[in-house]
């Protein structure tokens, strides 16, 4: 068996499109909503690691897709949570990998 640098569970998908990312984030969010609410009603700040290590290319939206696909659901998961339902309590954690051997690989 042949050795391999990749990090275990390397997800090898296609690149996704920036509508594709928006709705599978959009859909995970959902879970989160009630509570990120009950937080904000409550004074409760959140820290937010939304798409942490997009530079790696272990994750669905890490650097095997279009950095502006990343950029731009990034942009929109912000105005949704603070426009359209009115979310202020979030703090947005902004969190590329480390480099490391494989990182660049």
């Amino acid at each position: 068996m042949k050795s391999s640098n990749k990090p275990a569970g390397r997800d090898h998908r296609p690149r996704q499109t920036a509508d594709q990312v928006s709705e599978l984030t959009t859909n995970r969010l959902s879970v989160y909503l009630r509570c990120l609410t009950q937080l904000e009603d409550a004074g409760v700040g959140v820290l937010f690691r939304y798409g942490a290590e997009m530079n790696g290319g272990w994750f669905w939206w890490g650097r095997d897709n279009d950095p502006d696909v990343y950029v731009a659901a990034w942009r929109e998961l912000v105005t949704y949570l603070r426009d359209g339902r009115g979310l202020h309590n979030v703090l947005w954690v902004y969190c590329p990998a480390a480099p490391t051997d494989w990182s660049t690989r």
